[in-house]
């Protein structure tokens, strides 16, 4: 399993905007081959991040992934909201306890 962990950091007014903005790429990939999960969430304590958390069955599952979103990025204009991204990529089986 393929586990993606993306923060995004912004201005906290700009929190909402950018969860909207990301609403059809949400839907779409969740729909994607090999998508285990895919969701933004607000974070509890610092209102201007919001992380990504993606599980994917296989790397050439995220591969394809990482196709679409390029292309579909690509096709919407430019974005207006202001934000830095810190992504963890992580491989291997999940331990139950």
């Amino acid at each position: 399993m393929i586990v993606v962990l993306a923060t995004y950091d912004m201005a906290p007014e700009d929190r909402f905007e950018f969860i909207e903005s990301r609403e059809e790429q949400v839907k779409r990939t969740q729909t994607e081959a090999g998508c285990l999960e895919y969701r933004f969430c607000f974070d509890a304590f610092e209102p201007g991040r919001i992380t990504l958390i993606e599980r994917w069955q296989t790397m050439a599952d995220l591969q394809r992934h990482v196709k679409v979103v390029e292309e579909f990025r690509a096709s919407l204009p430019p974005e207006t909201i202001s934000y830095t991204r810190t992504v963890l990529l992580l491989d291997g089986e999940p331990i139950e306890r």
